[in-house]
């Protein structure tokens, strides 16, 4: 099989792939904001129902990258 089939058959293989990816990419960005809002939903909760232990857990994940950013 000579270097231009090769390649022809890749591209007519890709050819179904690449019209469906404007489509997986609105999906993966429904689900990614999904996630996302679900996250902020969850965190917001949390510090509402534990305030000093947020607050404290802020201080020691600024404290660890301070930490990291001055060994960088």
């Amino acid at each position: 099989m000579s270097f231009k089939s090769q390649v022809e058959s890749i591209a007519h293989d890709l050819n179904g792939q690449v019209e469906h990816l404007p489509e997986r990419a609105t999906r993966a960005r429904k689900v990614a904001n999904e996630m996302a809002n679900d996250l902020a939903d969850r965190t917001v909760h949390m510090v509402r129902r534990y305030p000093g232990r947020s607050i404290l857990g802020a201080f020691a994940v600024g404290f660890l990258i301070a930490k990291v950013a001055k060994h960088v």
